[in-house]
């Protein structure tokens, strides 16, 4: 059908729309390629994500930072000077929103290794190491309700 084809491909034009690129693609023919989500209820980019960013930087990953709220230009500088592409986005889809956005853009542009991950990961500042795996996961999360 014509029309519900028609309509789809509206609706995902629409999504794509929806975000907005800061500093422009600069990964190209990458070999490892990290995806990175974030979210901030106070539009801030925390220091553990700096600290966990240049860890990643240094083990080769081109960077394509990807958030979902309204970060401050000293924010986005900060990232300019780590990542490879920052892209602001509407708060939906969560982190495979952010995922699939970032990977929509920069699929041509991976050539080994893909990384996902977002700003809740803790205690990964020695980096991402080689490893003779297909996949490395962190699937355990611990949710504490203070108060």
């Amino acid at each position: 059908n014509d029309g519900m084809t028609a309509g789809v491909a509206n609706w995902f034009d629409k999504r794509r729309a929806s975000a907005m690129t800061i500093l422009g693609p600069t990964v190209t023919g990458a070999d490892d390629v990290c995806l990175f989500a974030h979210f901030d209820r106070d539009d801030r980019v925390d220091d553990h994500v700096f600290r966990y960013l240049k860890a990643l930087q240094t083990t080769g990953f081109r960077i394509v930072f990807v958030t979902a709220s309204q970060i401050s230009s000293s924010d986005r500088q900060g990232l300019g000077r780590i990542c490879d592409d920052v892209i602001v986005r509407e708060n939906r889809g969560l982190d495979f929103g952010s995922w699939s956005e970032a990977y929509r853009r920069h699929r041509g542009s991976i050539k080994g290794r893909l990384l996902l991950t977002n700003d809740s990961v803790y205690g990964l500042s020695g980096g991402v190491h080689s490893a003779d795996r297909d996949i490395d996961a962190l699937v355990a999360a611990l949710q504490v309700e203070l108060g």
